[in-house]
This record gives C-alpha cells, structure tokens and sequence, in this order.
C-alpha cells in the first residue's frame, strides 16, 4: 500500500484545472440554520426536517490554583456545571500552545485524562478530560449545580489567558426522533450541502462553551516581560475583560520598565475581583518567578 499516493497527486488531476474541490451548492429547498429560541441546528432538505440537539446547553465554571517552580508549574482545578445550565458537562478540552505539555494528570473519579492532540484537529495543541464510564450510566454525569475536582496535571508553562471549550452530553434520540449527529444515515436523504452546513455547527469551535481561565501559556525564563506585555494585550481585547481596556492598553507605556509595570499591576490586582484579579495575581507570579531565575 502506497501512504505517500496523495502527496504525489497533483490538486489539478484531483479537481481540474482549478485545482481546488469543485463549490458544493445548496438544492432547492435546502436551509440550514440555528433555531434561535433552542440553539438546535435545524436542517432542511430534500423535504425532510432535521433536528440537531446542540452541545452547548452547560453553566461552566473553573476555580483555578497553580504553583510555580522553574521549570513550569503545578495546576489543579474544580469545575463547576452551574445550576442554569440544561446539559450534563461531559468533556472539556484546554488549548494549549506548541511548546507546552501536561504531564501527570490526576482526576477525580469517573474522569478520564484523553491527552493532547494534533494541530489540525483544533486552533493549536490542546489536551482533553472526558468522563469515563458508559453512556447509559446517568451517576457519572457532571450535572446541572454540581462540582467535581480536583483535576491536577504539571505543565512546562507558566499560566496566562488559556481557552477551555466544554462540551455538553447530548442523549442519543428516542425510537422515532430525527435528533442525531450521524451524517451517514442521511446520506442521499439530505442534499452533500445539507450535510456540510449542517457540520459547521457541530464543529468543536462552534459546539462548545468558551470559557477564558489561566492555564499553561508562557514559556519559563529569566526573562518574561515581553510573554506577559503580550498576555496583557492579549486581555486588553477580550470581552471578559472590556471594562479594563483603557487601564490594559495604558500597560503598554510601562514597557520595558519591569518595576513601574509590577506597582501597577499590584494597584490593578487589588482594585479587581474574579478572573481579572486572578489574571493580574498570575502575571506577578510569573515576573516574580522569572526574576530568581536571573
């Protein structure tokens, strides 16, 4: 068997002179969409109605505790499926930049560690956690007001703004619902652009909570000022931290005055609450640890 067939196939043999995959267009009919009042995908086609319970349906909440050391750092965690949340959270994933590993991880029970993944698969390297146990076991969900922890892995990083994106667990449909996630059994029911609209929806990036934490992001050395200037950018233009962007973006001007930028961090940290608190806790923590590596 030839595993190198592709890369010897011209894109122009494959699809024409254009070389690109030829532009699948809709049927008559056909109308995919996200039902605003429930959040499923509705799909439309060849004059059958398709519903598609989401994965979206969870109240997450992480409370996030790390120890630094020179060679990265010690993370454990809670979360937490808040009561408003209509999903049991089956599984969350945690980006991770290219150079940072998570090594013995430790869960609580019925929780597994998947591991890291490749690339192509999200925006960047990240690992997963994921219940463990059968499907039909309804002890093991993490369920709407409940908390479960801790999870504990090493990392060669120090924290910064890391994305979480956490998965809600979807029942399999009851005998004689149209509510599932396998396009095979609608192959030639659904039009090829039914189905393809329809996975844009359902793709990781899109069928999941974001939730912003601290988790492994910047590379241990002596000196970091210009990883955390970065990180400080970087929260000077999400949402999660909006009311601070004038005071964020005025960061800027302490560069690279490491002292002038550690006294204002600690007025911020001590005017703050929650995750910008934590945030700005995170980035003296890592200043402080750079500098008894000098």
């Amino acid at each position: 068997m030839c595993f190198d067939c592709a890369a010897q196939v011209s894109p122009t043999a494959v699809f024409g002179s254009g070389g690109r995959p030829p532009l699948i267009k809709p049927e008559p009919g056909d109308r995919v969409y996200v039902d605003p009042a429930t959040e499923d995908v509705v799909v439309e086609s060849r004059g059958l109605k398709r519903v598609i319970v989401r994965t979206t349906h969870v109240a997450p909440t992480f409370m996030l505790n790390t120890k630094l050391s020179a060679k990265g750092a010690d993370y454990s965690f809670h979360l937490q499926n808040g009561p408003s949340a209509k999903q049991s959270i089956w599984m969350f994933l945690m980006e991770l930049p290219d150079f940072a590993q998570v090594t013995a991880p430790r869960n609580p029970d019925h929780w597994m560690f998947v591991g890291a993944y490749p690339r192509d698969l999200v925006q960047g390297p990240w690992a997963a956690w994921g219940r463990s146990g059968r499907d039909d076991d309804d002890t093991l969900w993490l369920v709407p007001g409940q908390r479960t922890g801790p999870f504990a892995f090493t990392s060669n990083a120090w924290p910064g703004l890391t994305t979480v994106r956490v998965l809600g667990w979807k029942p399999f449909p009851k005998p004689g619902e149209d509510s599932d996630e396998d396009d095979d059994v609608y192959a030639g029911r659904n039009s090829e652009w039914a189905l393809e609209k329809a996975r844009t929806y359902l793709s990781t990036d899109s069928n999941s909570v974001h939730v912003l934490i601290l988790g492994p992001r910047i590379k241990p050395s002596g000196n970091i000022l210009p990883a955390v200037m970065e990180e400080l950018k970087t929260a000077a233009g999400r949402q999660e931290f909006a009311a601070l962007k004038d005071e964020l973006t005025e960061l800027e001007s302490y560069y690279p005055n490491e002292a002038a930028l550690t006294a204002q961090l600690k007025v911020l940290s001590s005017k703050n609450s929650g995750l910008p608190q934590k945030f700005f806790e995170a980035m003296l923590t890592n200043l402080d640890a750079a500098a008894k590596l000098r």
